[in-house]
């Protein structure tokens, strides 16, 4: 394998929100500035002006889904095409899927999103309750009262009906198969028409954002019965979540619902979809709502969410609000830590190792590109191998750009210099779609029993979480299984085998109300806790996968807040090397070993990675270069060279200066500053040779010359460039960027726009950029000799 020269399929796909006028003109200039970055793949999402006018409003123009912007979008394809960049296509105007951004709807009324609502109204004594028209069922004085019912006393009826969902005027009803079909007629159909044969030979990627259905579709109350045998009217207050259920028939009830609202989505929309875009040479990918919560098939009527997610060619997950960030230091998750397990382990159920996510949404403007690292890192470590940043804004001079952060666009400090963490994250990417996981434990999901809710809901979720959490802090690298794998699968010797996957030891959580089958069936396993590697740090985190070579990969991560240093210890007889994720060199690596096993100083920065490919064939590889400390440089004169501004008056500027105030040494730059500063420091004249300019500490990113000419962009730690010497003195220059989080903390911009304008995102992205570090180089600033022979 090439681990050197990564295609640009493999890249992260940056999501270019088209906001606003779009013209020819403006595509070209920010599709060269895209490339200028690093950015090597994207996808256009369009946001039209009734996506959200009352809590986001966009501009987009001209009109979603006309022939003019389609063109527009095939325009943007031929450039990217043009520079060997990549394109998915994303199928919605906004979020989420499924309604062509209200214009399934408009023509076909009938398919608005159906919801479950209910009337109150009080009824008198011994007066004679009168059943409304459209009333699915009505409850009183704590029990279900029929047409014709009376009371000796007064009481308050909650009257149940099926309507449109009174929130939405453009989402419509995913569980119905027509809407299906007609949202395919709106969006699909349009796009193969103008597109033709690019669509599956070219772009082969179409993206589904978070489609559900509302809490009601037509004829629901029909499909319960013929399902489950009994009416679903008696049980309308637990299914709403006005109750809480309490005996067995309610928690079944809740279960059955939920369930079958899952199939429905599944029948009638996800699978559909999968087969237009596979009979015309494309693949699903995307991922359903709040997957980072084990109730989130309960909020969001998924059902099984292991079985929706085999619905995709690609199944996905979203990594938003800062879910996956440094432990510790302000995190603000709630949910199951090692949710992108879900995604990835419904791709290796599918035969192959492709799983999605889309990540950094709504972050905040305080991600920069070792955080971007961090979250990469942790989720491919538990399996994802494609990635999805978010976001990019069309419209530079609006609050539109700020709605979403980060952005990453030039505008904002950093978001220019994309190269390292593209480039890295393609060649993990690239690594983990061409080998297949050794994973041979697992996780079941109750899904039945966490679909019931109340406490059986609750003590599920909690036993799941917790259970998942147990075996990755003992090391085990492990999928997650659901009811359909286990009745499926083939049982051989109280191993569970399905579609080339041995699952040897499950474990399992409560689960009072999954099927009978599937608790038979567990009597015959085992849970044996076997880690991937030996370590004693709980926060490193491993996956081993192969090779079609019979080549052997251990990709291991610190998910710390802090750096780790650590023995490792590996079983195999196979000879190390690592795979550097920055330049696909393999490198040759000490190591001892002993009885069928190796050992291995491990040193990883917080959030880093490390790739171990273990082989027995002759493998060229680079003996690493030692480096022996000569110099630390401390005399710096700098200024600031850039400024943004985020003005009331003036909207998003960036001030660029030549010179300035200088300052002296390094140091911590002023708290509300965002921006760039450039750094110098004469360089005497160095013996030539190859030599190592460590940066030591900065915040956030650097541009560093010698002379003339560029050395590197470094991007994250270390911050470590290799230059050679000529013999010359030098002039040193170092352009050192933070990023836009100091000054969106700390402007009044936003106070004063109107709310409609900013989105109603700001505070709570605001709340970790206000406590982002200030930024600076901080060093120290040394340099080393480096050569094989020191």
């Amino acid at each position: 394998m090439n681990f050197k020269n990564i295609g640009s399929n493999f890249h992260p796909a940056y999501t270019w929100l088209w906001n606003t006028t779009i013209t020819r003109e403006g595509i070209k200039e920010r599709i060269d500035e895209m490339y200028n970055s690093g950015i090597r793949a994207f996808y256009v999402l369009g946001e039209p002006k009734n996506f959200r006018p009352n809590k986001r409003r966009t501009h987009l123009s001209p009109e979603y889904l006309s022939d003019e912007y389609l063109d527009l979008v095939y325009y943007a394809y031929e450039l990217a095409e043009e520079k060997d960049m990549y394109t998915w296509l994303y199928n919605e105007g906004g979020f989420p899927s499924g309604m062509a951004c209200g214009q399934v709807r408009k023509k076909h009324p009938e398919l608005a999103m159906k919801s479950i609502l209910k009337r109150e109204f009080i009824l008198g004594a011994s007066e004679e309750y009168t059943e409304s028209p459209d009333a699915l069922s009505a409850f009183a004085a704590g029990k279900r009262i029929m047409p014709g019912e009376r009371f000796d006393f007064s009481t308050s009826v909650t009257e149940y009906y099926a309507a449109d969902n009174p929130l939405t005027d453009i989402q419509t009803d995913n569980a119905s198969l027509e809407n299906c079909k007609r949202f395919i007629d709106s969006t699909h159909e349009k796009f193969k028409h103008r597109f033709g044969s690019v669509l599956g030979s070219k772009i082969t990627l179409m993206f589904d954002d978070e489609a559900f259905m509302g809490t009601w579709t037509v004829g629901l109350d029909n499909l319960f019965y013929k399902k489950y045998g009994y009416e679903i009217y008696d049980y309308l207050p637990f299914i709403t979540g006005d109750a809480e259920p309490k005996s067995d028939v309610q928690y079944k009830a809740k279960s059955d619902y939920i369930m079958l609202c899952g199939d429905l989505v599944r029948e009638n929309y996800f699978i559909p979809m999968k087969k237009w875009l596979n009979e015309n040479g494309m693949l699903s990918t995307g991922h359903i709502d709040n997957d980072h919560r084990a109730d989130g098939i309960v909020i969001n009527r998924y059902g099984n969410s292991m079985k929706a997610l085999r619905a995709f060619d690609v199944p996905g997950v979203d990594v938003i609000w800062n879910q996956l960030y440094y432990p510790n230091l302000d995190n603000t998750f709630e949910g199951m830590i090692f949710f992108p397990r879900f995604a990835s382990s419904a791709a290796r159920q599918l035969g192959h190792s492709a799983a999605v996510s889309e990540s950094l949404a709504v972050y905040g403007a305080h991600v920069d590109q070792e955080l971007m690292r961090f979250v990469v890192n942790v989720q491919a470590v538990r399996g994802i191998s494609l990635f999805n940043f978010m976001v990019m804004s069309y419209d530079r001079k609006t609050p539109m750009l700020h709605q979403y952060r980060p952005n990453f666009v030039k505008e904002n400090p950093s978001m220019d210099r994309l190269s390292e963490i593209n480039e890295y994250t393609a060649r993990l990417s690239y690594i983990l779609q061409n080998s297949r996981a050794d994973i041979d434990s697992a996780l079941y999901f109750p899904a039945r029993t966490i679909a019931a809710g109340g406490e059986i809901g609750k003590k599920a979720i909690e036993s799941f979480t917790r259970l998942g959490e147990e075996l990755e802090a003992k090391g085990v690298s492990f999928d997650i299984i659901d009811e359909e794998i286990v009745i499926s699968a083939e049982k051989i010797s109280n191993t569970l085998v399905y579609n080339g996957i041995r699952y040897e030891n499950i474990f399992i959580p409560y689960c009072e109300l999954e099927k009978e089958e599937v608790k038979k069936a567990f009597f015959s396993l085992k849970a044996e806790v076997l880690p991937c590697i030996e370590r004693e740090n709980k926060s490193i985190l491993s996956r081993k996968m192969i090779f079609e070579t019979g080549d052997e990969g251990y990709f291991i991560v610190n998910s710390a807040s802090e750096p780790v240093t650590e023995k490792i210890r590996i079983k195999t007889d196979k000879t190390p090397y690592i795979i550097n994720l920055y330049d696909g060199e393999i490198y040759k690596t000490d190591y001892s070993g002993a009885d069928g096993f190796i050992n291995i100083d491990l040193n990883l920065l917080r959030g880093d990675g490390l790739f171990i490919l273990l082989s027995d064939r002759a493998i060229e590889a680079i003996t690493p270069e030692k480096e022996e400390y000569i110099l630390t440089l401390t005399d710096f004169s700098s200024f600031v060279s850039r400024r943004l501004r985020i003005d009331t008056e003036l909207g998003t500027v960036n001030e660029y200066f030549d010179s300035g105030e200088i300052e002296r040494g390094l140091y911590a730059w002023d708290r509300d500053f965002s921006g760039e500063v450039t750094y110098t420091s004469d360089l005497a004249a160095l013996e030539k040779g190859e030599y190592i300019l460590d940066l030591g500490k900065v915040s956030s990113t650097a541009l560093v010359y010698l002379g003339e000419e560029l050395i590197g962009e470094k991007t994250m730690p270390p911050y470590k460039l290799k230059f050679t010497s000529d013999g010359t003195a030098k002039k040193l220059k170092i352009i050192i960027a933070n990023t836009a989080a100091n000054e969106c903390a700390r402007t009044d911009y936003f106070d004063k726009n109107d709310k409609r304008d900013v989105g109603p995102y700001h505070e709570k992205m605001k709340i970790l950029e206000a406590k982002k570090e200030c930024g600076g180089l901080f060093g120290p600033v040394t340099i080393a000799v480096r050569g094989e022979g020191l």
